[in-house]
């Protein structure tokens, strides 16, 4: 099963008050969306509640957890890596299959629309900071690829592995902290892959995130969109609605471009994720007990026939989800690229 790896939240300072506008494009016209919504996982407690902003059609957690409170919805094992499992189980044949079968493709499809990308606006060897870099899988992609990449993650295990294991530079911390790691220094890029979704105040982090890249340089993120068609289809039961309270909120494209916008970027642009990322989103949907922290932290041997199950359905689902994310252009998941605007690009 090759969901996105999901880092845990790295959320900024925010009231836990319930929004009374859109923190997308700043709508106080919030309607009734879904009520009564289960944490898939089940480790938050009780229902959640999303409302629709009737302006931008992103989806908003309503009311919202405070930051703290969000850190204690995290399950033990919550993102994928390969050394998830014990060796020498059978649970840990299949984690190092499942990464180069699913995880790793999707890597390097993700390092080839960065690379297309940046390629024509920045310098060559661009400096990227991996925002939530959780075990660097992704950064090891773009490392090779010829970018000078370094991480940040508020869990002291992870930054460990990627400096020790990996070789990469990495700290410890949230979106705060980046000044005071790196005084001084101005990316190229940053990469924030699945973790905008999970922050209580996205304006905010947006501006926090804005001011650690060099004037025309640019912020990556990759998101869900509430906007694709999958999401219209499984209504409730998508697994990024189900994914509450860690997601606070599921944006549609309009908002993700006026919250930039609002942020202080200039230039907004949003390509389709791989295509097996979304296939594997869509399959989640369908098989809910399919997900790592089912399998990984489960001791039972239908857990990994669930995801195995969810697995084979997720390479059944990309031809669908193809059609859904470049002929359709609605895609389910969508990597944002945003330019600080400032400046022009240097060249």
């Amino acid at each position: 099963m090759a969901a996105p790896e999901e880092p845990r939240a790295m959320p900024a300072p925010s009231s836990s008050e319930a929004p009374a506008t859109c923190s997308l494009c700043g709508s106080p016209d919030l309607q009734p969306l879904y009520e009564g919504v289960h944490d898939r996982l089940g480790v938050a407690p009780g229902t959640w509640t999303f409302r629709r902003c009737a302006s931008c059609r992103s989806a908003l957690l309503h009311p919202c957890p405070s930051p703290e409170a969000l850190k204690s919805f995290y399950p033990d094992v919550y993102t994928f890596y390969p050394e998830v499992s014990s060796s020498g189980t059978l649970k840990s044949v299949w984690s190092r299959l499942e990464y180069y079968v699913f995880y790793a493709p999707q890597y390097l499809t993700q390092t080839r629309i960065l690379r297309s990308f940046l390629r024509s606006h920045v310098r060559s060897h661009a400096s990227i900071l991996d925002v939530g870099c959780g075990r660097g899988l992704r950064m090891v992609a773009l490392k090779q690829a010829g970018f000078e990449v370094a991480g940040i993650d508020f869990d002291a295990g992870s930054v460990r592995y990627v400096k020790e294991t990996l070789g990469i530079p990495a700290f410890v911390g949230d979106i705060c902290d980046i000044a005071q790691h790196l005084p001084g220094t101005a990316f190229d890029a940053l990469t924030a892959f699945y973790v905008l979704e999970h922050v209580t105040d996205l304006v905010g982090t947006l501006e926090t995130l804005r001011q650690a890249v060099r004037p025309g340089g640019w912020i990556v993120a990759a998101v869900p969109l509430t906007d694709s068609v999958q999401a219209r289809l499984c209504g409730r039961r998508w697994s990024q609605i189900t994914e509450a309270p860690r997601h606070t909120l599921n944006p549609s494209q309009e908002g993700m471009r006026r919250a930039f916008a609002r942020a202080g970027f200039s230039r907004v642009e949003i390509h389709a994720d791989a295509t097996l990322s979304c296939a594997a989103v869509l399959s989640l949907s369908l098989t809910p007990r399919a997900t790592t922290s089912h399998l990984y932290a489960g001791s039972s041997w239908r857990t990994l026939a669930n995801r195995i199950a969810g697995g084979l359905l997720s390479l059944l689902l990309v031809p669908a989800c193809f059609v859904e994310s470049h002929v359709l252009r609605r895609p389910a998941l969508g990597i944002v690229f945003a330019q600080r605007g400032d400046e022009p690009t240097a060249s």
